[in-house]
């Protein structure tokens, strides 16, 4: 996988727990049942825009305030007024 490979960003949330997951994925409906499989809570594609690793990345710089371990995230305000605002909503491969 290239930094510049096309795929999705995705925003995976556990809404219940306060928690999300910021990923790459080039089938982010895909990654979303394979992270549920095991998962104690309930999760939701909340959010899916098109990007790259690079792109992926960025994003964890963003919210590098709220990061939990790797790619989980506190569910904050901040992150979730992102979800919210911005276009692509979970509707992508």
């Amino acid at each position: 996988m290239t930094n510049f490979k096309q795929g999705y960003i995705y925003f995976i949330v556990d809404y219940t727990n306060y928690k999300a997951k910021i990923g790459y994925s080039k089938f982010p409906q895909q990654r979303l049942k394979q992270l549920s499989t095991g998962y104690p809570g309930k999760l939701e594609l909340a959010k899916v825009i098109p990007g790259t690793v690079k792109d992926e990345r960025k994003y964890h710089q963003v919210f590098c305030h709220s990061k939990i371990c790797r790619e989980w995230f506190t569910l904050t305000p901040e992150i979730e007024e992102f979800i919210s605002r911005k276009a692509g909503k979970a509707n992508a491969a």
